[in-house]
């Protein structure tokens, strides 16, 4: 028949014991606390990943706001240049078409001065021209 020894059960127990704080003083306390700092800097990990992935998305979006100011100074400064070029032209315009009037008043007055010596030529001449004149018609009236 089956009977308990209780010295058995008693030793048992107490090897159950032993083994039970051996085991998890060499064994179980040390792979615990590995598995436990492995897992702190896995979470050490993913906290900076998502400190990163904030920068980064923060500096996209800088990125972005400097294109986006680059984009518009740099419209405004052809919109400058389109201003600078009408007022440039505009000036060359206003030269030009004071340069015309200079011209075609240099042309008057340089016609004017032609025509007075044309007519200061033909009082000087003039006399002369009419004697030649009135003399080639005598001639000519003398032979008919």
């Amino acid at each position: 028949m089956l009977t308990i020894n209780p010295s058995e059960v008693i030793w048992t127990i107490l090897g159950f014991l032993a083994l039970y704080f051996l085991l998890r003083r060499f064994l179980y306390g040390p792979l615990i606390r590995h598995m436990d700092a492995r897992n702190e800097r896995i979470r050490a990990g993913l906290d900076e990943e998502k400190a990163a992935q904030g920068a980064l998305e923060k500096q996209r979006e800088l990125l972005a706001q400097a294109r986006q100011e680059s984009l518009a100074g740099a419209g405004e400064i052809l919109r400058e240049a389109g201003r600078q070029d009408e007022r440039l032209h505009e000036q060359r315009l206003q030269a030009a078409h004071s340069a015309a009037q200079q011209a075609e008043a240099d042309a008057e007055a340089r016609a004017g001065e032609l025509c007075e010596q044309a007519a200061v030529q033909l009082q000087e001449h003039g006399e002369e021209l009419a004697s030649a004149l009135a003399e080639r018609l005598f001639r000519e009236g003398n032979r008919a």
